[in-house]
């Protein structure tokens, strides 16, 4: 595969293979800097059955952006799923994410899947099965502002396994020096 020539693409030997690129900098220290690539061509590198959207990899850098460095085993075919089972997924143009740890400028967590929203019915299950860990509270200093009857629900004593998401009200926010009518219901 031909990942980054600077050519147009034509073709899986011809021209650049790069898709959604996902950048992230370390809030801790912004000279840590990580990229995940996804692939425009079918590939059988793992998990994606000759389909396009599969996970190139993702790349380093310390100092800036001025060197990058491959991370060994974050190519497609390497990825494994909770289940060791293949974890690449044909879907990285609208999937894939990365996030670099607040306080760790050397520990990035990268997905090629959905974030998954867990509902009642299936959350206990899935704790059950540890197919999911515990929320670290830590990263989330503004739960502490969620609404005091959503932050210990029933299905999830004290969040330990979620957080909300979404309440079922609309927020709307205007500028009093741009909107001067009393807003009508």
């Amino acid at each position: 595969m031909n990942a980054g020539s600077g050519s147009a693409f034509v073709d899986i030997n011809t021209g650049d293979q790069l898709g959604r690129i996902d950048i992230a900098v370390a809030p801790s220290n912004p000279n840590y800097i990580y990229a995940q690539a996804q692939s425009i061509v079918a590939n059988n590198n793992g998990g994606c059955g000759g389909a396009a959207g599969c996970q190139i990899g993702a790349w380093a850098s310390t100092n800036g952006g001025t060197s990058w460095t491959f991370m060994d085993g974050s190519q497609g075919g390497a990825l494994r799923d909770c289940q060791n089972g293949i974890g690449d997924y044909p879907q990285n143009w609208y999937d894939q994410g990365i996030v670099v740890d607040p306080n760790n400028p050397e520990r990035v967590f990268f997905d090629t899947f959905d974030v998954w929203f867990a509902t009642v019915e299936y959350l206990s299950g899935v704790v059950a099965g540890k197919l999911i860990q515990p929320v670290n509270h830590s990263y989330l200093p503004n739960l502490k502002n969620v609404w005091p009857q959503l932050q210990s629900p029933f299905y999830d004593v004290h969040s330990r396994y979620s957080v909300p998401y979404t309440v079922y009200t609309t927020g709307i926010a205007w500028r009093k020096d741009k909107v001067t009518a009393r807003a009508s219901t």
